[in-house]
């Protein structure tokens, strides 16, 4: 579903940076994720770093994770996308 107000989420399975949420800016990627659904959807957001934020950097891989109140401020919900069979058979 769209996302248009992100919230951390508490994981059942851990992740790479503990729980958060989590995004790329690479579309594959976010293609590969929203694909693990029946019914996938891209939430795209415009991002405003702020400095006063830890960050770290982790290659190949782009993961943002925003783990807490004030990380999520750096995002504004622009719009969603449905992914279609085309779009999952590129992943």
């Amino acid at each position: 579903m769209a996302v248009e107000m992100p919230r951390m989420i508490k994981s059942k399975f851990p992740k790479d940076f503990g729980d958060g949420f989590y995004c790329t800016k690479l579309e594959m990627q976010a293609i590969r994720w929203a694909s693990r659904y029946d019914t996938a959807v891209i939430s795209i957001y415009e991002y405003t770093p702020d400095e006063n934020l830890k960050t770290l950097v982790k290659y190949p891989t782009h993961q943002i994770c925003f783990c807490n109140k004030k990380a999520l401020k750096t995002l504004k919900f622009i719009e969603f996308s449905k992914l279609n069979e085309y779009d999952r058979q590129r992943r």
